[in-house]
């Protein structure tokens, strides 16, 4: 069975540590003080779609990137 997922990444050599991602705790964090975002996971629920768009849209060094996915589910 398959469902669908976003596909959440940042890209770390474009990230520049504004942290305007780390208003959507859920997805994104800043580990330690790198200066540097992560996603909490790779794969995201459809219904964040909105508040993810939003985080790639404001997001000042366009690190984010997504993508609607058909996932495996176990």
């Amino acid at each position: 069975m398959t469902a669908k997922r976003i596909e959440v990444s940042v890209d770390g050599s474009k990230c520049l540590g504004y942290g305007i991602c780390l208003g959507l705790p859920q997805v994104f964090d800043m580990p330690g003080g790198s200066g540097v975002a992560v996603t909490n996971q790779q794969y995201f629920e459809e219904s964040l779609l909105a508040d993810i768009e939003d985080a790639a849209r404001n997001c000042p060094a366009a690190a984010i990137r997504f993508a609607v996915v058909e996932v495996e589910e176990h």
